[in-house]
């Protein structure tokens, strides 16, 4: 295939993740949080180009995106926040893919691999550890064993 193929075909990668929502002018309340995660970003599987991303590589884009979202939000604790730091790795390494002359596809889900357990820690020391799920979990099952 040629450069101007690929060329679109990048094109139309970004915009096959669509980003669909927009934000709410409602402060945050309850249920936000589902709305946050849940259904604010959706991935539409028919504007992907399929012949070079792979449903499951767009769904862990779509995760990275979601998490990256929560872990700069200004909630998430300054110790489990993304540092900008690793937002310029991650960038950088994305970036040294988009100027190789062609897309190789094994590059491309293995960067997206390593950026998407990088942000799978962050978001499980977030969650799990530093917010105590456990802890909240034997609670519930607490009260409702009473």
């Amino acid at each position: 295939q040629d450069l101007e193929t690929e060329d679109l075909t990048a094109a139309a990668l970004m915009s096959s993740l669509s980003l669909e929502g927009s934000l709410s002018t409602k402060s945050l309340g309850v249920g936000s949080e589902y709305h946050e995660w849940g259904s604010y970003f959706t991935l539409k599987a028919t504007m992907l180009p399929m012949s070079y991303i792979p449903v499951k590589i767009a769904e862990k884009i779509l995760f990275i995106g979601k998490a990256v979202r929560i872990l700069c939000h200004p909630i998430a604790k300054a110790d489990n926040a993304l540092t900008s730091e690793e937002l310029e790795a991650f960038t950088k390494a994305l970036r040294i893919l988009q100027n190789m002359p062609k897309f190789n596809l094994t590059l491309f889900t293995n960067a997206i691999e390593s950026i998407r357990q990088r942000v799978a820690e962050k978001l499980l020391d977030l969650v799990v550890k530093k917010s105590d799920l456990v802890s909240h979990l034997m609670s519930i099952k607490q009260y409702f064993l009473l």
